[in-house]
């Protein structure tokens, strides 16, 4: 008989497929989405009633914190129609399924193993985005300059996110693999780094080169930092050469990084690069919001309301997780949604640079943090159910692990 720690596993394991393979909310993929949420949901009831217990910690707390400050912030919104608006926030619907899949998880993860077998679940689930995209993607697409990966219903830049986190989990799972494990695992990452060249993202290329060095930078004695330098040198070297000399690569992501280079060389690159010019317009909307009302914000999803306000040519979001928040729910509001995110990266700071702590675990980990920190400000995953999943994790690793050191 399966225990419900199995039951949870399973679940879990589809749930998170779903949600990264099949997410355009529509036919097939939405029956799927709604099925998988609803397997963990029952599975979490079940384990209530049978315990009698609901596990309600620090990130829990986090997070129902956020979403009240979120739904009331239509009490002081400029632009109230934009907070629960179905074209620009998707919070009605996003918001109570992020708090119960943080709660199931809370309920199952109760000792470091289990976090290891969740990052290994979340690493399953990319594998089968991977192996998802590549069933469904036209063998054209590959030549004809398509940006790869939009089948699923995701954006490419959440695709070189989700590329980079596997990438380090591979790392972790790469130092303790026996040698014909090892296999499988290096031609996975293989793969994710193509498949980040695939998208077209400008920073998945840097997720991927950002990933590698902190990760080994940080687990590496004197001469292992001084290896991991050069070879990131290595790796940064051979992924150029592959953009600008493979023209199926350059076609997806060889032309944007040129327009993008000329930012800084000739300053022309603005206008080469709608992309990044209008990016830079959206962020300056949100840091002028920002310094006009900066302790609760303008209200939810009130970026947009702003931008259509000045007659942009697009309404839209900020494209930076930060200056959204800021601009929205103001410093309180963000400062309660990057609490947990902060409280890791604490732990973690403490224990591999103050104690010097080596732990291939910790390293990787820690490096996908400060990857995901650093990310943050050019994308936007406010309401991202994986997003959330993962950085749960962390802090969940982060907290046994200082409770390790504590106890040693």
């Amino acid at each position: 008989m399966v225990s419900i720690s199995g039951l949870y596993d399973i679940a879990f394991t589809f749930y998170f497929a779903t949600i990264m393979a099949h997410c355009t909310g529509s036919g097939l993929d939405h029956t799927l989405s709604l099925a998988s949420f609803a397997f963990v949901m029952c599975v979490f009831l079940v384990d209530i009633i049978r315990s009698h217990k609901l596990v309600f910690g620090f990130f829990n707390k986090s997070m129902l914190t956020f979403l009240i400050i979120v739904f009331l912030s239509i009490l002081w919104a400029v632009y109230p129609k934009y907070v629960f608006s179905r074209d620009y926030s998707n919070i009605l619907m996003e918001g109570p399924q992020m708090l119960m899949i943080s709660l199931a998880l809370s309920q199952r993860i109760k000792c470091k193993e289990d976090v290891i077998r969740y990052f290994k679940i979340y690493l399953i689930a990319i594998a089968y985005l991977l192996f998802s995209i590549i069933v469904k993607t036209p063998p054209s697409h590959y030549l004809s300059g398509v940006r790869i990966g939009t089948v699923t219903g995701l954006w490419v830049n959440a695709l070189a996110k989700l590329y980079c986190i596997g990438l380090g989990l591979i790392y972790y799972f790469l130092s303790k693999a026996e040698s014909y494990k090892k296999i499988p695992l290096l031609i996975m990452a293989a793969l994710l780094i193509l498949f980040t060249l695939l998208t077209g993202s400008k920073n998945g290329i840097l997720m991927v080169v950002s990933i590698t060095f902190l990760a080994y930078f940080l687990h590496g004695s004197f001469t292992g930092k001084v290896r991991i330098i050069v070879l990131t040198l290595i790796l940064g070297t051979i992924l150029l050469y592959l953009m600008f000399n493979v023209p199926a690569l350059y076609n997806i992501i060889g032309y944007r990084m040129e327009t993008f280079f000329d930012i800084f060389t000739s300053g022309n690159g603005f206008a080469a690069d709608s992309s990044t010019s209008t990016r830079s317009d959206l962020m300056g909307f949100a840091w002028t919001m920002f310094l006009e009302r900066p302790f609760l914000g303008w209200g939810f999803a009130n970026v947009a309301g702003y931008v259509a306000a000045q007659g942009y040519f697009i309404i839209t979001y900020a494209h930076s997780n930060y200056l959204e928040l800021l601009a929205d729910v103001g410093l309180i509001g963000t400062l309660v949604f990057y609490a947990p995110h902060l409280s890791a990266f604490g732990k973690f700071s403490k224990k591999i640079i103050l104690y010097r702590n080596k732990d291939m675990l910790n390293c990787t980990v820690y490096a996908i943090l400060i990857v995901i920190l650093l990310t943050d400000y050019s994308s936007v995953n406010i309401t991202t159910v994986y997003y959330w999943a993962i950085i749960q994790l962390i802090y969940y690793l982060a907290r046994y692990t200082e409770y390790e050191e504590c106890n040693r």
